[in-house]
């Protein structure tokens, strides 16, 4: 960029950066600055006015590769997709191009890619660059540079070459690209003298409904007692790979949340190429019964033009539960009975245990079969009952206090034509259990309920809440770009 150019922009910048309530506010923006990472404000020194802070501040970050554009995203995450957020990334992004020197392969790939703006290339540079990645590129211009000076594992085509191959065995890539990305691979794979097949896909999640990725939402109180709660989104493409969508330090009505939802899955699909394989809800035991496969929301791939359907029976749905108990004992009994549940090709009675709600129990009958259960279905007292109330959600954070990794129970709700009978409910609930691989029953619930949608016909299943937690699923909690799931505790040192 000229230097008038650059002077131009950096002062348009300033002026939008001290209009920011978050920026301006003396207290706020020793916030926002205390999250960059200290490395890249060592040096600098605050000025006596907004003005003149911001000016020192965008010089000073200039200095550093990517630090304006963490700058930006974090203003994003105090004041929301605001048009003024929106010009700063323009701004940003013109005061930090190039992202770095381009081969000339490179660059004709980049330009394959920026032909067709709806192909999403970001889960192809994750199952490419891995962890060697600490935040994810803005553009395929960025992805390039970075995978050109990427080195190449041992006996491996270079990663860019791997890139380019897994962006063609992409499902969502138009016939016209596809061509373009054959054509240049066998070009440069020529060129290298290395063989490579450009229909093979390297490892990684493919082929699937959003290529295997899942989408993860943490609802946190904001306070005891509030009525406010904090939310965070991740996209995780694999065990290793996440990509943080929403970190909101902003406390919200759990309205609001449900009313913005659509707009987060939305960009989900935009960077997964699709919808996710699987939703997850990490929600404290408050929320647990929220009916979160309800919520309405549409979906980029469905072929309707507006319609909002049921996220539920878009995408399997699971909820997570926030409060588990840490200690390292009982993280150990639920990881072992997670893989145990994983491994059965069915469930026997004795491990699928049924606990009904309203009756009389042997306490310690029941805490035997919990002892041994892998999964647990509670069944909710019939409407005519005299059961006390919050009687299903007690039973329910028994059995996930008991180490049990899989709960299931239905929600009493009715509507105009009144609610789905018990008996309907606990048939439809045994044939899910014992009718198929227990580690499809995510899948089978989603397809049931397709299939009432498509009826007309309601059924049991539009009822049915899940809790489905891994414990070694789970991201950091923490935010940050790129994050892994925490490890689990070590049993000699509970930590």
């Amino acid at each position: 960029m000229r230097a008038e150019a650059e002077t131009a922009t950096v002062s348009e910048l300033v002026n939008l950066l001290c209009d920011l309530p978050g920026f301006a506010d003396v207290h706020t923006r020793a916030v926002i600055l205390d999250e960059l990472r200290p490395s890249l404000l060592a040096g600098f020194r605050p000025a006596g006015s907004t003005r003149m802070t911001a000016h020192l501040m965008i010089r000073h970050l200039l200095h550093w590769d990517g630090a304006l554009l963490e700058l930006a995203e974090l203003l994003a995450l105090f004041h929301g997709e605001t048009p003024a957020i929106t010009r700063i990334r323009l701004l940003v992004a013109r005061l930090t191009e190039p992202v770095g020197p381009l081969s000339g392969q490179g660059a004709e790939l980049v330009r394959i890619l920026l032909a067709d703006g709806h192909q999403p290339w970001l889960p192809s540079f994750l199952e490419i660059a891995g962890s060697a990645a600490e935040k994810p590129p803005r553009s395929p211009a960025e992805a390039v540079a970075f995978l050109e000076e990427l080195a190449a594992p041992p006996h491996q085509p270079p990663p860019i070459l791997r890139f380019a191959i897994a962006l063609a065995a992409r499902p969502g890539c138009s016939p016209l690209q596809r061509d373009d990305l054959r054509e240049w691979i066998h070009r440069l794979a020529r060129r290298l003298g290395v063989t490579v097949t450009a229909e093979a896909h390297p490892d990684g999640p493919s082929g699937d409904q959003g290529d295997g990725v899942r989408l993860v939402v943490s609802l946190q109180r904001y306070q005891p007692g509030s009525t406010e709660w904090l939310l965070s989104m991740w996209l995780g493409y694999s065990a290793e790979r996440w990509i943080v969508l929403v970190v909101e330090d902003e406390p919200q009505p759990l309205g609001r949340i449900v009313a913005r939802f659509n707009t987060f899955l939305e960009k989900a699909q935009e960077l997964s190429g699709g919808l996710p394989s699987r939703v997850e809800f990490m929600l404290p035991r408050s929320l647990l019964d929220l009916p979160v496969d309800r919520w309405s929301v549409r979906s980029r791939s469905d072929g309707t033009t507006g319609a909002r359907l049921p996220l539920g029976v878009l995408c399997p749905v699971v909820v997570r539960d926030l409060d588990r108990p840490t200690d390292s004992r009982t993280h150990e009994r639920w990881t072992h009975r997670w893989r145990e549940y994983q491994r059965s090709p069915d469930l026997s009675a004795e491990r699928a245990v049924w606990l009904p709600c309203g009756r009389e129990q042997d306490p310690p009958g029941s805490m035997r079969q919990l002892a041994l259960a892998l999964a647990v279905v509670v069944e909710p007292p019939s409407r005519h009952s005299r059961a006390p109330a919050g009687a299903v959600a007690r039973a329910v954070g028994t059995a996930l206090n008991a180490g049990v990794p899989v709960v299931l129970w239905g929600r009493d709700e009715g509507d105009a034509e009144g609610h789905v009978e018990s008996g309907a409910l606990h048939a439809a609930t045994r044939q899910l259990i014992s009718g198929g691989s227990p580690a499809r029953l995510p899948e089978r619930i989603t397809s049931l309920r397709r299939r009432a949608l498509d009826s007309g016909v309601p059924s049991p299943a539009e009822q049915l809440a899940l809790v489905w937690d891994d414990p070694g699923g789970r991201p950091d909690v923490g935010g940050g770009a790129l994050r892994c799931p925490p490890k689990p505790p070590d049993r000699r040192t509970g930590r």
